[in-house]
């Protein structure tokens, strides 16, 4: 969480796959790396910027993701 409320995190779908997210204010947005089979979503900086893991079949990889808001 950061000192604005967001928050950043890990949600398993029903079918058992974990999917990112923040949630800033009333929206919320979930996150998912490219043919990700499980995403993780770790920190949120003050401006909004995420940063987390995804896997996918060739291993796990970081990430850095600024959303946008439309």
């Amino acid at each position: 969480m950061n000192n604005h409320g967001d928050i950043a995190g890990l949600f398993y779908d029903q079918n058992g796959h974990g999917h990112g997210f923040i949630r800033a204010g009333d929206i919320s947005i979930t996150l998912d790396g490219p043919g990700a089979s499980f995403t993780e979503a770790w920190g949120l900086s003050e401006a909004g910027t995420v940063i987390g893991e995804y896997e996918d079949s060739s291993g796990r990889h970081g990430f850095i993701a600024t959303p946008t808001r439309q």
